[in-house]
């Protein structure tokens, strides 16, 4: 076993230990608006935090990938590093931006690891580490997100307040023709 790889798995399950009950300071930075330069645009982080909420989430799945390809013999070491360098690199500097410092210092020692070490075995218990560690951050930043602040004003509307804007809606017939394919709507038998 890579001793690079065992001590940065090490580290991720311990930040994942302290996670359980203690909010990571990098949910603390990107809920409190304290990235430094300021993310977001027009003097407001609110879209900041959905945006890395969203990418973190994402970033989490890209891992799951890169762990099955390391489990599966179909992939090779110079496969998985194309793969994990279209998949990681992206989310991982868009998170560093948004407040997540930790998550991207973690990230690209592995990204790191992957482009430097040939044995897939060496790699397998620090990837999952780190998808598990980016899964309990997001846990943080999705229970933090501020979910209440605009959603009121998206609520579906009731029969009443639709009644003068069914001119605009296209027919069930219409939508048929542009769009053939089962949308779940109806049963198109």
């Amino acid at each position: 076993m890579n001793a690079r790889c065992e001590e940065l798995a090490k580290i991720l399950d311990a930040e994942r230990e302290k996670l359980t009950i203690e909010e990571p300071m990098d949910s603390k930075r990107l809920r409190l608006g304290l990235m430094d330069p300021p993310a977001g645009a027009y003097n407001q982080y609110f879209t900041n935090h959905f945006f890395a909420d969203a990418e973190i989430r994402g970033l989490g799945m890209n891992l799951n990938t890169i762990d099955h390809c390391l489990r599966d013999d179909k992939f090779t070491m110079e496969q998985i590093r194309v793969i994990a360098g279209y998949m990681l690199p992206f989310s991982g500097e868009f998170l560093d931006y948004a407040g997540l410092r930790d998550v991207w210092k973690y990230l690209s020692e592995f990204i790191e690891m992957v482009n430097t070490i040939d044995e897939k075995e060496d790699l397998k218990n620090v990837c999952r580490a780190l998808m598990i560690y980016l899964n309990y951050v997001h846990a943080w930043t999705h229970f933090y997100a501020p979910w209440g602040a605009g959603g009121s004003a998206f609520n579906f509307r009731s029969k009443e307040e639709r009644a003068g804007l069914e001119a605009y809606f296209a027919s069930e017939d219409a939508l048929k023709k542009a769009y053939p394919f089962d949308r779940g709507q109806k049963n198109l038998k």
